[in-house]
């Protein structure tokens, strides 16, 4: 009886502390200035009241705010911009970014909507898209839907035929492609059972079939016989429906759709912004009741922060992490829903004092073809990390994982 009354005070105690986290959260929004954000709002108004509030994120990032302060996203409204968050709180005193309004959570998209398709050839339809910043795409949806990048082969892996000496080239004596066809591709392969790297090929030889690339694997061995891999990244791969190429130099799209519809017809969409929201060198900060989406990178990067706090985020369909947390301290993640990122729900590095909690985090990993993927939370190094009453299942590696450092 004693242990038992022991354990229900422990669970008390637990969830009294992460209620008195959100109530804190929620008196940040209390004091200070009040910033208000609406699609349909101007940034020529002070951005004061709900009747003359600003329009764009990029207002926000140009803007000086005081501790205490706090920037409402109208609930509804969605916003195709990158936050970069340009002001610290205090103790005490956090800048708090949350919602108002009634309605679904406000949205910050990183992908942009690409318009203007003709056909290329077939199937396969292109698009201009050069007055974008979209020097790099990793990820295109098709009404919400994820495509996966032109690959060959379409489907399984081709293999590698010897142990490498090197970390840097492999040997596959089956491979009959020109070297025009593999060089400047990005190789996809498989190190070991739990480990998936790419680089970009940098030379091929199809006298030895051995393929290079310039850059070696950090803390990897090399590549050994029997195990997979797969190329992506050239026109000539696109060669079947649901497949997409992007042509960086050019700045264009192509596109075969299922059934090889017209694009036109559908909303498109690449992830054009590096990051949903960007914190660097900032200190006490809240996050609250925000939807994040379609990130090129990062849903959330918080680099060298302290005490920043988020609750109730979503963030969906990262091209890398959902929370990327760096040498940062003192960092709560909790009540959030983080799904389909590319390679962690959560990435904690060289961070110290992370707290995850009561968050769901699901399909890490497992979106399209076999990527890099770490875990459901993934830390490396860092000390006193406690994760708790989390629910991650889907992932394409493991659930929670460590490189070194403590965690509980």
């Amino acid at each position: 009886t004693a242990l038992r009354h022991e354990q229900s005070m422990s669970k008390i105690m637990k969830l009294f502390s992460w209620a008195l986290i959100a109530v804190a959260m929620t008196a940040g929004l209390s004091e200070g200035a009040m910033y208000y954000l609406d699609p349909a709002g101007y940034d020529s108004n002070n951005g004061l009241s709900e009747s003359a509030p600003w329009k764009t994120i990029a207002r926000v990032n140009r803007a000086a705010f005081s501790p205490g302060d706090s920037i409402l996203l109208k609930r509804g409204g969605v916003w195709r911009e990158q936050l970069n968050i340009p002001s610290s709180g205090s103790s005490g005193n956090p800048i708090a970014f949350g919602a108002y309004g009634m309605g679904d959570k406000p949205v910050i998209n990183g992908a942009m909507v690409v318009n203007g398709w003709t056909r290329y050839n077939g199937n396969i339809y292109v698009a201009d898209i050069s007055s974008s910043n979209a020097a790099a795409i990793k990820q295109l949806f098709v009404d919400g839907n994820y495509y996966d990048m032109a690959h060959y082969p379409n489907s399984g892996f081709l293999h590698i035929d010897a142990n490498s000496a090197a970390n840097n080239y492999l040997i596959d004596g089956d491979l009959a492609l020109t070297q025009e066809q593999v060089v400047g591709s990005t190789i996809v392969i498989r190190l070991r059972h739990w480990q998936v790297n790419n680089r970009r090929v940098s030379i091929y030889d199809p006298g030895t079939h051995r393929i290079e690339w310039s850059e070696p694997y950090s803390y990897s061995p090399p590549p050994w016989a029997g195990y997979g891999y797969y190329l992506q990244g050239k026109l000539w791969m696109l060669d079947t429906a649901q497949e997409w190429y992007y042509d960086s130099v050019a700045r264009r799209l192509y596109l075969w759709l299922a059934n090889g519809d017209d694009p036109s017809f559908h909303t498109v969409e690449v992830s054009s912004n590096t990051h949903g929201i960007y914190a660097d060198n900032k200190s006490f900060i809240n996050i609250n009741d925000i939807t994040v989406k379609n990130a090129n990178e990062n849903g959330v990067y918080l680099l060298r922060t302290i005490n920043v706090q988020a609750g109730s985020v979503e963030i969906y369909n990262s091209g890398t992490n959902g929370f990327f947390v760096e040498r940062s301290t003192n960092t709560s993640i909790f009540n959030c829903k983080i799904s389909s990122s590319i390679s962690a729900g959560i990435e904690i590095r060289l961070s110290n004092y992370s707290n995850v909690a009561n968050s769901e985090i699901a399909d890490t990993g497992t979106v399209g073809k076999l990527k890099n993927s770490y875990a459901g939370i993934h830390q490396h190094s860092g000390d006193n990390s406690t994760f708790r009453n989390n629910r991650i299942f889907n992932s394409g590696y493991a659930g929670i994982s460590w490189f070194s450092g403590t965690s509980n």
